[in-house]
């Protein structure tokens, strides 16, 4: 399941282009940022399992 705040976590580091941007433009802590980031792409991989060829 993709949480909300994921998607504005996402979308702050893509216009500010720094984690510690993305941070100061939501008002939180860069760490929260960073595993945000980090649930997301889990959550992106385990979304697509990998098949085997």
């Amino acid at each position: 399941m993709v949480n909300l705040e994921w998607y504005r976590s996402f979308k702050a580091i893509y216009k500010t282009g720094t984690f510690t941007g993305a941070a100061e433009m939501l008002f939180v802590s860069q760490p929260d940022i960073s595993l945000h980031y980090s649930y997301g792409c889990r959550a992106k991989a385990n979304a697509f399992p990998k098949t085997i060829s």
